[in-house]
């Protein structure tokens, strides 16, 4: 994967990939060809790529692409109330992903 081996990239968001919390993306399918995680990677990569082009923050840009799916349920069967999400947590608890 080309990502892998894009140092800048890589420096970015090496260790939000590593989280488990991240990971766990891996497990909820996405569309019919990939997983949640394998989506949010080509989102971040290509999100990245475009913005180091136009001289925008990079760093940004790759992060919040690749969290931007981060939650662990089938939003195709699981429905909420509006005010039901508000103040809720995809990850849970006061754990902290991103600094």
């Amino acid at each position: 994967m080309p990502y892998k081996s894009d140092q800048e990239f890589m420096a970015h968001v090496g260790h939000l990939l590593a989280k488990p919390q991240v990971q766990r993306l891996k497990e909820i399918s996405h569309h019919l060809h990939s997983n949640r995680l394998e989506h949010s990677i080509n989102v971040s990569y290509t999100s990245y790529k475009i913005a180091k082009k136009l001289g925008w923050n990079r760093r940004s840009t790759a992060r919040g692409a690749l969290l931007h799916d981060l939650f662990y349920y089938d939003w195709r069967v699981t429905k909420f109330k509006k005010k039901s999400c508000l103040g809720s947590s995809s990850i849970g608890g006061s754990e902290t992903l991103v600094s």
